[in-house]
């Protein structure tokens, strides 16, 4: 049927949307221009409905009080269509009716009815968390897989040297693109397959990056183990460690920092418990380690047959351009000074490497300078240097620019209807900036859709399809796709985010770094916009650590 929200008046449609940002996405029209649109559609009721279903659709139906709002538009006949769509007997008159129909959108069959009928996608957040199995056994598979690549095997071999030696640490470096997490699960099957009684013990700092790690174990592990493992999600809202029995052992524990630091704070020996002697700790992001939080975490495991093998895609020069001599010391002295790499052909780097054997596609860049100045004050710039990333306020500010929205806007619009590029993913400065992003999009006639941490899993899911299969032209998001995100046909990677975090950057940017060897693309187009922190010139090497990863 027609967009339901199209019933609603204007008035109450700019009310949902907000005044504040209907007035930035006036202001911005007027700056960027419409050649075969009047700015004054933005005003329409059809325009602001789709805003609404786009954005704000899906809350309707989770809520008693939206739900009587959209039911209320309807007319007898459409009343009577959902009653019988509801399988309900009409009642004596309409409010007893309408009554009866938000009643019964307490169950889920009866919303997603609703939700098909009106067109609104809409489920509970965490469905598709369901089909995430926090605790199983894994067993062993009989078919063979697909073997590693030369230089992965190049790795797997160090790693495997460094590992017979009692307590030992490193780092595994690898650039972003090139099967970092592939290849630390090939040496974690192996550390398992050799000792009988060991659990392996990955830690992370984000729900994608666990999520990514644990999908990536529980789809190898099968074809190289050599015997059942059994396997445990404690991040996020897998967060059931008391569920195990008395007894219970773990040989592969897939953990989130702050869901560790969590548990051996209200006991030391909750985790402990349930893992084997033998141990190796992962630390995804190696640079995490020395932070005092997470090397508490990572020391609450630690006995005498424990060892530690860090992951970092961060080129190695960058430890020393960017952090302090200090930090630089602690980190290396916490890994016992052992970085595992591949060794390229003399006279290659890695990345050019990569690229020649077509792992990598061919990244070109270009920066899109803004006009936006920025002078931080010593509180910021205190900030910045003690969590290695720019403050929420910083971004936010940035991201209610409209003069720099509008150069962002004019950008993508030229990429998409003059160079043609398909599969564009942007990184926002803020969760407003990516919605006010799409919906300008949208109004410029792009497909464009906007996901975010709070996005229902189905809808994000939903969403990511659509881009996979290039529906959408582009797909604007804040802090959720910089990892555990796969999309091979990605052709753009627009990074409006400023960043001061190397770690960061470089996944941001790993979205689009995939080769047609791998599944990717031959060639991708990274765009970074560049605002002027007259204060804070450091930002700039930053990026130059990134040098050689552009053709």
């Amino acid at each position: 049927m027609a967009n339901i929200f199209e019933k609603f008046p204007v008035s109450k449609l700019s009310k949902i949307i907000g005044e504040e940002n209907l007035e930035s996405i006036r202001e911005i029209i007027n700056l960027t221009g419409t050649s075969n649109i009047d700015p004054q559609e933005m005003y329409s009721q059809s325009f602001l409905a789709k805003i609404v279903k786009q954005n704000i659709g899906s809350s309707f139906i989770r809520n008693k009080e939206k739900m009587r709002e959209l039911i209320d538009v309807h007319n007898p006949n459409e009343i009577t269509e959902i009653l019988n769509l509801l399988e309900i007997t009409p009642g004596v008159d309409r409010n007893s009716n309408i009554a009866e129909i938000i009643r019964l959108m307490s169950q889920k069959r009866h919303q997603t009815t609703l939700s098909i009928h009106w067109d609104i996608p809409v489920f509970e957040e965490s469905d598709s968390d369901k089909d995430k199995v926090d605790n199983i056994q894994i067993p062993r598979s009989e078919i063979p897989y697909k073997p590693l690549k030369d230089y992965q095997f190049e790795v797997l071999f160090k790693a495997l040297n460094n590992l017979e030696h009692n307590n030992s640490r490193f780092i595994l470096q690898m650039p972003t693109g090139s099967g970092k997490t592939r290849t630390a699960i090939e040496v974690i099957a192996h550390f398992l397959n050799t000792y009988e009684d060991s659990s392996v013990i990955w830690l992370a700092h984000s729900t994608e990056l666990c999520d990514q790690a644990a999908e990536c174990f529980l789809e190898i592990l099968p074809h190289i183990a050599t015997k059942d493992v059994n396997f445990k999600r404690h991040y996020g809202s897998h967060f059931k460690i008391d569920s195990l029995k008395d007894g219970q052992k773990i040989d592969f524990l897939c953990a989130g920092f702050q869901s560790t630091y969590s548990s051996i704070k209200k006991d030391p020996n909750s985790l402990n418990k349930h893992l084997n002697e033998k141990r190796l700790i992962i630390v995804d992001e190696a640079h995490k380690a020395t932070a005092e939080t997470y090397n508490k975490g990572i020391k609450s495991f630690f006995n005498n047959q424990s060892k530690v093998m860090g992951l970092t895609a961060t080129p190695g020069r960058s430890f020393n351009q960017l952090n302090s001599a200090e930090e630089n010391k602690k980190l290396t002295e916490f890994f016992f000074d052992e970085i595992v790499s591949f060794e390229p052909p003399e006279g290659k780097s890695a990345i050019a490497y990569l690229r020649d054997k077509e792992i990598l596609a061919q990244a070109k860049l270009e920066v899109l300078k803004t006009q936006t100045t920025k002078t931080l004050t010593p509180l910021e710039l205190s900030k910045i240097s003690d969590e290695l990333e720019i403050p929420r306020n910083i971004l936010v500010a940035i991201g209610k620019d409209n003069i720099r929205n509008a150069e962002i806007i004019l950008k993508i619009e030229k990429l998409v209807k003059e160079r043609e590029f398909k599969s564009i993913i942007y990184f926002a400065t803020s969760l407003e900036q990516s919605k006010l992003i799409s919906q300008l999009l949208s109004f410029k006639g792009i497909k464009s859709i906007h996901i975010d941490g709070g996005t229902p899993s189905i809808i994000r899911e939903q969403g990511i399809k659509q881009f996979r299969s290039q529906e959408v032209e582009v797909l604007c998001n804040y802090e959720v796709l910089a990892t555990g995100f796969d999309a091979p046909l990605v052709d753009c990677v627009f990074i409006a985010r400023p960043t001061a975090s190397v770690i960061l950057y470089s996944q941001m940017i790993g979205r689009g770094l995939r080769g047609p060897k791998i599944g990717g693309k031959k060639k991708c187009l990274i765009v970074n916009v560049r605002d002027n922190f007259t204060n804070f010139p450091s930002i700039e090497n930053m990026y130059e650590v990134f040098e050689d990863y552009w053709v």
